[in-house]
């Protein structure tokens, strides 16, 4: 380390510049940029998801997908926890408004929850999102948009024995009086 010349406060910055940049490079030594590190994971799990798809799942694709996976995750936390302090700061200077934090957080679980590709009905890769939305609503119009094609049947009639007769029926469904109601409420 060289040595700080010159008066106490000038001697001050010049160390705390200097312990700034060290800091600096050991934080990028350590930890790289978090941003960077996420983003390359989920390009190395996007990687190895296209390799399974295009040859098949073998143990040693399953192995590295698995630690893809634990990789990815492992940086979403690393980057969670420096949002979760960056928020602390935050919190002390702006009060409760932690909103950054907490869209990063949202940026965070949207970019881990999208589909990146998917199989249509034809038997390709869908790879353009605009695609796969569109895959996606024909999919479940095909099920919920269909006309009802429901049959009136006797089935429940034919195999579920009656319990109520008609006559107890019609007493049950009949509005009460209201000598019944006060008998019933006040036991006369």
């Amino acid at each position: 380390m060289k040595p700080v010349l010159g008066n106490p406060t000038t001697c001050l910055q010049l160390k705390l510049t200097r312990l700034k940049l060290a800091f600096s490079e050991w934080n990028k030594a350590l930890f790289g940029n978090i941003d960077t590190t996420v983003k390359l994971a989920t390009e190395e799990v996007i990687r190895i998801q296209h390799l399974i798809d295009a040859s098949g799942v073998n143990d040693e694709l399953q192995q590295l997908d698995y630690i893809v996976h634990l990789i990815l995750t492992q940086a979403l936390l690393n980057q969670d926890q420096f949002w979760r302090e960056k928020a602390r700061v935050q919190q002390f200077l702006q009060g409760d408004s932690n909103t950054s934090y907490y869209h990063r957080v949202a940026k965070i679980k949207a970019v881990t929850k999208q589909i990146h590709l998917i199989n249509s009905d034809q038997g390709g890769l869908l790879t353009n999102t605009s695609d796969i939305v569109q895959h996606i609503v024909h999919y479940f119009q095909q099920i919920f948009c269909r006309a009802n094609n429901c049959l009136s049947t006797s089935i429940v009639n034919d195999n579920i024995p009656t319990s109520v007769t008609s006559e107890d029926n019609i007493l049950l469904t009949a509005i009460p009086t209201p000598d019944l109601i006060n008998t019933t409420v006040f036991f006369r």
